[in-house]
């Protein structure tokens, strides 16, 4: 079954690899320039807002104190709870007869290779 020509599918196969070479290498050398898109901004609505005040001045409202405000001194402070006490164990908690004993902490010492 040795002939000295190649067969169809070599041919196609090698024609296929070189074609995806050329393609790559072609890739990394030639520039492609890929169009840019604007995003633009929205516009800005802004517009002016005429202010006017009254005829209290801001010194005199900030003298002016309402009954309800009191300085930190006249507050008393705010009350304490109790803790809440728990009546039954709970559920997620398994009783225990002893307490665990701690482990001997032990060090591996190092072994010489086994030969087979």
């Amino acid at each position: 079954m040795t002939s000295k020509t190649p067969s169809i599918i070599s041919v196609l196969t090698l024609t296929l690899w070189l074609t995806c070479l050329g393609v790559g290498v072609g890739g990394g050398f030639i520039p492609y320039v890929r169009p840019k898109r604007v995003i633009q901004d929205a516009p800005v609505q802004a517009e002016f807002i005429q202010v006017k005040l009254g005829r209290a001045s801001p010194s005199e409202a900030s003298r002016a104190r309402p009954a309800a405000v009191r300085t930190l001194a006249e507050a008393a402070p705010p009350p304490m709870l109790e803790p809440m006490r728990l009546t039954t164990p709970a559920a997620f908690v398994d009783p225990v007869a002893q307490v665990a004993s701690p482990v001997k902490r032990v060090i591996a010492a190092p072994q010489r290779p086994c030969r087979r």
